[in-house]
């Protein structure tokens, strides 16, 4: 715009002047009102992103929450990992104890009578026959996990069997 030809004021830009005037003035307010519409909008904008800033907040105070939650239990677990490992070879220690000490006092009992050697045979065939128990138990679950299997999948093609003829007979 030029202000000196505003500022002027003859009688026959007067007139000019005024159209001039009304038409800068409807631009004006035109562009106060598109302001007005942006800063509605920006305040929009930041209050969305205000609210999306404090939920990022809320959510990084959970997480934190939680990953301290999770370094205390990994700290026990690892606590109690090294407490039983400790317990472990102190167990393995005694037992490796009590297996020197059983063969020592094999050694020495060789000598002995066959009381306890019929004690070890008995031991051994009541062993065996458990064994062969937990054996033929074993083959009948076995049997009988085929079998629900084999009677599951029976089910199964019957049920696709009666889907198919019901579909058939709603056809008719």
């Amino acid at each position: 715009m030029n202000f000196k030809n505003i500022l002027s004021t003859n009688s026959v830009g007067s007139s000019v002047l005024r159209s001039y005037h009304l038409e800068d003035i409807s631009k004006l307010q035109n562009e106060i009102e598109l302001l007005r519409q942006n800063v509605s909008a920006l305040k929009i904008l930041l209050e969305s992103r205000e609210t999306a800033i404090g939920i990022l907040a809320r959510e990084k105070k959970n997480l934190y929450l939680d990953l301290t939650k999770v370094q205390r239990i990994k700290k026990k677990i690892e606590q109690q990992l090294l407490h039983e490992r400790k317990m472990n070879s102190i167990y393995k220690e005694c037992l490796l104890d009590a297996k020197k000490h059983i063969l020592n006092g094999s050694e020495k009992s060789d000598t002995s009578d066959g009381v306890e050697d019929r004690g070890i045979s008995d031991l051994k065939k009541e062993i065996k026959s458990k064994d062969q128990v937990i054996i033929s138990v074993c083959n009948k679950y076995l049997k009988l996990k085929r079998y629900k299997r084999v009677l599951q999948d029976k089910f199964k093609t019957l049920q696709r069997n009666c889907g198919e003829f019901f579909r058939f007979v709603k056809m008719f």
